[in-house]
């Protein structure tokens, strides 16, 4: 399935995380950003947001107008064209810490419109970025949310590794 055409680029800013478990894919000098959800929440809260859709954020707060959920996504090209669009200022990981409290790690990688007063993202990690994430296959589930704050997520879970090694 196809991502260009469901992402809205008219955002100033999106966030493009992938959710993985082999930790031999976490780039080689990415920066570790610690995360404190109840803050998260709170901040939600605050910027309006209301209970989560219970499907995928129960007893969640959430701020995004809109949802999508797209299946087994190859998004080489939405790749392409948010790079044409946007820079890249920043890469970190954060670890999730999921139900069953596994910490599962999360690449961020952010892209930007207006990059006057913003610092470039380092090269070496958006490369094993692309190397690791987005020219390997597909991704089982990509969610898009659009946020009123006109920072839109597109989230990536359940790497679907191709074959072969292009």
């Amino acid at each position: 399935m196809e991502l260009t055409n469901k992402v809205d680029f008219g955002a100033k800013k999106i966030l493009v995380k992938f959710f993985f478990t082999n930790r031999k894919l976490i780039p080689k000098g990415i920066s570790l950003k610690e995360r404190h959800e109840n803050q998260i929440e709170t901040k939600h809260l605050k910027q309006g947001g209301v209970e989560a859709m219970e499907r995928y954020r129960r007893g969640r707060v959430d701020t995004a107008k809109k949802h999508q959920q797209i299946e087994n996504v190859d998004i080489r090209n939405f790749w392409k064209k948010i790079s044409e669009k946007f820079g890249t200022t920043n890469t970190h990981i954060f670890y999730q810490k999921r139900s069953n409290g596994i910490k599962k790690p999360v690449v961020v990688i952010t892209f930007e419109k207006n990059l006057e007063n913003s610092r470039r993202a380092k090269k070496p990690v958006i490369e094993q970025i692309v190397k690791n994430f987005v020219k390997h296959g597909t991704w089982g589930i990509v969610h898009y949310w659009q946020n009123p704050n006109s920072i839109d997520t597109v989230n990536c879970l359940k790497r679907q590794p191709s074959p072969s090694k292009n």
